[in-house]
């Protein structure tokens, strides 16, 4: 701050009158209040006594900071094989975006943190199915048997779409919890979305012939 900036504001302090504890003077602009930084171009004094930014306002602050991930969505059969009518498909998050995230927000010598955990994801399957899943799901490995179905996350089709491909849809249910000061709390869930589209085919026929 200006050496004139720093006269100003202490004018409209004296001003202002002692404020009385736990009240103390602020001074605010038509800035982002929760930051420091203050552009000259922006900055206009003004002051006013109270207590600060309540740990709401700073709640709020830390979640919108918050930087959430679509999910990656995996299959199997991996994509550009299709998936087989009746045969299962495995479904998975990519544990890179499957992972809790954090951010804070300070003022007035609060911190308020801000945490999201992935709790559930909802697939739904372009067939008018939808699959619940409460965990990321289970990554299918070389070497496993595609015919069996997946421990945790997975769809099985009944017929192919006339279109060749089904768009499929992954949801993510973020919970959102804060804390700071001594005190703690929550926020409404936060969603992300992608999406995919797959192609969905029917067991070709075995054939065989014989001579006699």
């Amino acid at each position: 701050m200006a050496a004139g900036d720093r006269e100003r504001a202490g004018g409209g302090r004296s001003g202002g009158g002692k404020a009385v504890p736990p009240q103390r003077w602020y001074i605010g602009s038509c800035g982002d209040p929760l930051t420091n930084f203050w552009p000259a171009s922006l900055v206009r004094f003004r002051q006013f006594a109270g207590q600060g930014p309540s740990r709401d306002l700073l709640a709020d602050q830390a979640v919108r900071r918050l930087r959430l991930p679509a999910p990656l969505i995996e299959v199997n059969p991996r994509p550009p094989a299709p998936q087989v009518v009746f045969v299962p498909t495995w479904l998975w998050v990519d544990p890179g975006s499957w992972v809790e995230r954090s951010a804070t927000a300070s003022a007035g010598g609060l911190t308020i943190s801000a945490t999201a955990t992935p709790a559930t994801v909802v697939w739904s399957m372009g067939d008018g199915q939808q699959v619940t899943c409460h965990g990321p799901g289970t990554r299918w490995r070389s070497g496993m048997d595609p015919s069996l179905r997946s421990p945790s996350c997975g769809h099985t089709y009944t017929a192919a779409p006339p279109s060749g491909t089904y768009p499929v849809r992954a949801t993510v249910t973020w919970q959102i919890s804060w804390s700071g000061g001594g005190e703690s709390g929550t926020r409404p869930a936060l969603t992300t979305t992608a999406q995919a589209q797959l192609r969905v085919v029917q067991a070709g026929a075995l054939n065989s012939s014989g001579t006699g």
